[in-house]
């Protein structure tokens, strides 16, 4: 009984411990309850206040405020945020909202107004929706979109602002992010281009044009044309050059680069100059004529300074017909004004020029012993160029710059031409050794004291008379009397007869013949031959009778 008793006891209390437990309980959730009221009264509170804040920072009614959550995947979360939040920032300055990335959740929360949260929400998405897409390019399509030259690739991001492009050139991939549609549409774009190239091997000098001293040709073709050009070294001095970019661009480069190659590609051409020019530009060992290069080259480089230098120099394998050629060499693109350069100085030194005809035969005369007449000549005056005329063997140049020096020379060999005049005397072939030999002495003296020169011509069959006119006429006189005295003819004798010549003593056949026809006879044992010497028709008398 005692034992039941206490277990009812037990019973009782327990019940009233569970009871105790249930009102507690029952107490603690009530608390709970009322703190659930509480906390979302709080949070009720706490969103009114905020949206106050936000209302006022955005220029709102707290009421207009809404609140909306999008979601991101999670490998796109940082890009969607972006550096220090800077893509959360544009956002939510472009469209007036405000944004909370929750990165453990991978949602977004924007809040403003319901207009620009849309608004925000739709930037969002660019991100949080976007795809990857590649497009797989040649190196040239590469090169050429990365090139500082190449609009192609700004045109094409411009018009696909919500896709990011970004162009690998060692895989030779462009990869893109955006929205499906807008990648699509910037492979499209991207595909669209079309990019070609076109080489050309350029040796040394050609690479140092094309490219210019320091790139600066070649920047600005690149430049003008918006293409790319590639140089790489080839064997020796080999470069090959490659232009990238659109068809239409690429010709118009090349047709540039085959002016610019060809313009300033070294020519040369001949000129045809003045005998005495040669001398004058050679003269002082060569020093005018390096003048003249240097004048030339200055008045070039003043125009055209990327036009280098000019070579000027006497052709040396000169011309059949003697006449001189001067070389020009220089670029094709001033050869024109070179020239033009070079024909002044021609014309300006031909009007310094005079040609004096004289007779052929006077120009030994006029060079003199040695060229002892010419030299003094040359030494007139100021000083002058003196030459025989290689294509006209009778004349004589003069150059000099001072008219007064021309004349006087001109003078000089008018003097010369003056004294040295010439005339001829028919002479036969047996007299010439009496006019040149012993029995003549009396006449050459005679010739001389006047002031004339007796020769031979090549012939031998007249006799040259050289001074002045009046000089001349007086030594014809003298020889043609002389001549007539001692017209000489000539018979031949056999050898058995010759003793016959000889017999007689004082009446020999030779007396009989000097006395009767008043002639001079002598032998001749070299010749075999009677020689008759005296005035023509007694000679040929005498000549007639030893015949008979």
């Amino acid at each position: 009984i005692d034992a039941a008793r206490k277990s009812m006891r037990l019973h009782d209390q327990a019940d009233r411990h569970q009871q105790l437990v249930r009102r507690k309980k029952a107490e603690i959730e009530a608390s709970r309850g009322a703190l659930r009221t509480i906390n979302v009264a709080i949070s009720e509170i706490e969103t009114a206040l905020s949206n106050v804040d936000l209302g006022k920072k955005l220029g709102c009614l707290p009421s207009e405020v809404v609140s909306r959550e999008v979601g991101c995947p999670m490998d796109k979360l940082n890009w969607a945020i972006g550096k220090d939040g800077s893509n959360i920032k544009t956002i939510e300055e472009s469209a007036g909202v405000e944004i909370y990335a929750d990165k453990i959740r991978a949602k977004f929360t924007v809040r403003g107004r319901k207009v620009e949260v849309d608004e925000a929400v739709l930037q969002l998405e660019k991100f949080t929706k976007a795809v990857d897409g590649e497009v797989k390019a040649s190196s040239d399509v590469i090169a050429y979109l990365l090139s500082q030259q190449s609009a192609v690739l700004n045109k094409i991001k411009g018009g696909n602002p919500d896709v990011i492009i970004d162009v690998l050139s060692k895989v030779s991939r462009i990869k893109l992010r955006g929205l499906p549609d807008k990648v699509n549409k910037a492979k499209d774009d991207i595909e669209r281009v079309q990019i070609v190239a076109k080489s050309r091997l350029l040796n040394g000098k050609e690479t140092s044009l094309v490219v210019g001293k320091t790139g600066d040709k070649i920047r600005l073709m690149t430049d003008k044309y918006r293409v790319v050009a590639d140089l790489s070294k080839r064997d020796g001095d080999k470069t090959t050059l490659r232009v990238i970019g659109p068809s239409r661009n690429v010709d118009e480069a090349m047709v540039e680069v085959d002016r610019l190659l060809f313009e300033n590609e070294e020519i040369e051409e001949l000129i045809i100059v003045h005998p005495l020019l040669k001398s004058e530009l050679l003269n002082k060992s060569g020093t005018n004529i390096k003048e003249f290069q240097r004048s030339v080259s200055n008045a070039i480089e003043a125009g055209h300074p990327e036009a280098g230098g000019v070579f000027l120099a006497f052709d040396r394998n000169g011309s059949k017909d003697g006449t001189r050629k001067l070389l020009l060499k220089c670029k094709r693109c001033v050869m024109g004004r070179v020239k033009s350069l070079v024909t002044k100085k021609l014309e300006e030194f031909e009007s310094n020029v005079i040609s004096i005809n004289v007779p052929e035969e006077m120009i030994p005369a006029i060079i003199g012993k040695g060229g002892a007449t010419i030299n003094d000549l040359r030494k007139e005056g100021k000083g002058a160029l003196v030459e025989t005329d290689a294509t006209n063997k009778g004349a004589i140049k003069v150059y000099s710059s001072d008219s007064t020096t021309r004349d006087a020379i001109q003078q000089k060999i008018e003097q010369i031409i003056a004294e040295n005049q010439s005339a001829t005397i028919p002479i036969e072939k047996n007299s010439i050794g009496f006019v040149l030999g012993d029995p003549g002495k009396d006449v050459r003296k005679a010739c001389a004291e006047i002031g004339c020169t007796l020769n031979m011509n090549n012939d031998d069959t007249e006799l040259v008379i050289k001074g002045t006119n009046e000089q001349i006429k007086q030594a014809s006189e003298i020889l043609k009397n002389f001549l007539a005295k001692n017209f000489v003819a000539e018979l031949d004798i056999a050898s058995d007869e010759q003793s016959l010549l000889f017999m007689g003593g004082s009446n020999s056949i030779m007396h009989q013949l000097e006395a009767k026809h008043h002639v001079k006879t002598s032998f001749r044992k070299t010749r075999n031959v009677l020689q008759f010497r005296g005035e023509c028709d007694r000679v040929s008398a005498a000549l007639h009778e030893a015949k008979c």
